[in-house]
C-alpha cells in the first residue's frame, strides 16, 4: 500500500511538472509568435486563433479524470498544482486558483487561451461572451455524486440530495447548450472510464487532432487501483 501511494505521488509530481513546463512554453509562444487581438477595455491581447476548452460539471462528477486524460493525450491543461492530492483524489485536482475569481475578474480567462481549464458548472455564467468556448460537460449518476460528496464532507446528505443534483446538472447542461458562445459535448463519466479509447476518438473529433495529439495514450490516465477508475 505504501509503495502504491508513493507511485501515485510520483505520478502526480511528474504530471504537474510536465503541465507547468508546457504552460510556460505555450504562453511564451502565444505572446511572441501570433498576431494578437486587443480587447476594447484594454485587457491584454490574445492570439487571433485562440481556443478556450472548459471542462465542467458538478463537483465530484469526474472532472479531474477527464483533465488527466486530456493531459495524457497531449492537450495543454492549465493548472497550478496548489491543491495537493489527497485521499479523495490521489491523482490530483487539476485546478487553477484564479478561476475562483472569474466572477469579479472575468478577463483572467485570457490566461487559459489554448488550454483546457477546470471550471464548476455554476461558474460558466462568469465567462466573457466575446469569444467561443469548447465545453466538455461531465455528467455522472447523481446517486454516485451524492455518495462521493457525502464522503468528502464526512456527513450524510439529505435523502433528496441525488434528486436535487440531477435537476441542477440538467439545468446547467441545458443552459450551456442554449448559449451561443458554447460548443458543448456531454461526457458521461462512467462511459469515459469504461470505454476510454472510444471517448478518445470522440474527444479528438470535437477538439481537433492538431490539439489532442496523442489520443492513444489517454487510457493510461485511468488508474485501475482507484475505485472511481475501475471498470464496472
Amino acid at each position: 500500500m505504501l509503495l502504491e501511494q508513493a507511485e501515485l505521488r510520483e505520478t502526480h509530481r511528474r504530471t504537474y511538472a510536465a503541465l507547468r513546463a508546457n504552460f510556460l512554453s505555450s504562453r511564451t509562444a502565444r505572446r511572441a509568435g501570433q498576431a494578437p487581438v486587443p480587447f476594447k477595455d484594454g485587457s491584454p491581447a490574445i492570439p487571433a486563433n485562440a481556443v478556450w476548452t472548459i471542462v465542467t460539471g458538478l463537483p465530484r462528477a469526474g472532472l479531474s479524470l477527464l483533465l488527466r486524460m486530456l493531459a495524457f493525450g497531449g492537450y495543454p491543461v492549465l493548472t497550478d498544482g496548489r491543491r495537493p492530492p489527497d485521499v479523495h483524489n490521489p491523482l490530483g485536482y487539476f485546478e487553477w486558483a484564479p478561476a475562483a475569481r472569474l466572477h469579479v475578474a472575468p478577463r483572467l480567462i485570457d490566461e487559459a487561451a489554448n488550454h483546457a481549464l477546470k471550471l464548476p458548472a455554476d461558474a460558466l455564467s462568469h465567462l466573457p461572451r466575446d469569444r467561443r468556448y469548447r465545453v466538455l460537460f461531465v455528467t455522472r449518476d447523481p446517486e454516485e455524486i451524492a455518495r462521493s460528496q457525502a464522503t468528502v464532507l464526512g456527513k450524510e446528505l439529505p435523502a433528496e440530495a441525488a434528486e436535487q443534483l440531477a435537476r441542477r446538472a440538467s439545468e446547467r447542461l441545458a443552459a450551456a447548450r442554449a448559449d451561443s458562445a458554447f460548443d458543448v459535448l456531454e461526457v458521461p463519466f462512467n462511459e469515459l472510464r469504461r470505454h476510454p479509447a472510444e471517448w478518445a476518438a470522440r474527444l479528438t473529433a470535437f477538439l481537433g487532432p492538431e490539439r489532442l495529439r496523442r489520443p492513444e495514450a489517454m487510457a493510461g490516465a485511468i488508474h485501475p487501483d482507484l475505485p472511481r477508475h475501475r471498470r464496472a
